[in-house]
């Protein structure tokens, strides 16, 4: 009995599919029809938070929290703001669908502003305001692609 690759291939998928990995066809198919662009969004941001904060944690406990410098703070805010968003909104989303998804943006929102933070804290002053002028500008256009009247 010869086995080809395209039977490989189909038994892998068949044996993923029964663990619960990887969803079945029918449901893969009408998830993407269904699929909005920003659900992945939270995920990922929810595992930089996490990461973020336990960085934070160590960091601290290497150097006393006086010689920290400001902008940790304001890191740290904003993480714990994007997580809290997230937490809220995924805990409310049946009950409160509208509430869920606008805390879902303010989630993106702070979860964004903490990967621009971590950023430029290693850089020079000339960097982060140059940072900061893209940062506003994305922020800008967002707003002015999506909520002015076309």
């Amino acid at each position: 009995m010869k086995f080809t690759a395209t039977d490989l291939k189909a038994f892998a998928l068949q044996i993923l599919t029964k663990l619960g990995w990887i969803p079945y066809p029918d449901e893969e198919a009408a998830a993407a029809r269904n699929h909005n662009h920003l659900d992945y969004w939270p995920k990922i941001l929810v595992v930089f938070c996490s990461a973020s904060a336990i960085d934070l944690a160590l960091l601290s406990a290497q150097i006393q929290y006086s010689r920290l410098p400001p902008i940790f703070c304001f890191l740290g805010l904003a993480i714990i703001m994007s997580f809290t968003c997230f937490f809220v909104s995924k805990s409310i989303h049946f009950n409160y669908p509208l509430a869920a998804h606008v805390l879902d943006r303010f989630g993106i929102f702070f979860g964004v502003t903490a990967i621009f933070i971590s950023i430029t804290i290693p850089f020079p002053l000339w960097f982060k305001c140059l940072t900061c002028c893209i940062y506003v500008l994305c922020w800008l256009t967002i707003l002015f692609c999506n909520y002015l009247p076309s």
